[in-house]
């Protein structure tokens, strides 16, 4: 609860920082029409920091995916060539996950030197 405090008070900071920044060059700056009356260069709402925060959380695993296929080559990996690996493994996830009732995850390898 208290990273997603600060994260989001971090993220207002930085968008409180960089409207005022925006609004003291729009206040030099010479222009054809006020524009220093524009509310939303005046007051930074929390509210869609957190809903925008909020919807990032919940498409990051596909974000996450996205990102891995694309730059580190993310292959699929199923359960039953993970089984022909390390059959071990593979009966401590299928009994990990029967046991809190959850589905098996979707398995990923990624082709990179690190182990």
């Amino acid at each position: 609860m208290g990273t997603a405090i600060a994260t989001i008070y971090a993220v207002y900071g930085v968008a409180w920082l960089t409207l005022t920044q925006i609004n003291r060059r729009l206040a030099v700056a010479i222009w054809p029409f006020d524009l220093r009356s524009l509310a939303v260069f005046h007051k930074v709402s929390i509210w869609p920091i957190i809903f925008g925060l909020a919807v990032l959380m919940a498409i990051a695993p596909w974000l996450i995916d996205a990102f891995l296929q694309r730059f580190y080559s993310l292959k699929p990996f199923s359960l039953a060539e993970l089984e022909r690996y390390s059959p071990e493994a593979s009966r401590l996830l299928k009994r990990g996950c029967s046991q809190r009732k959850l589905s098996v995850p979707q398995l990923g390898v990624l082709a990179i030197e690190t182990p």
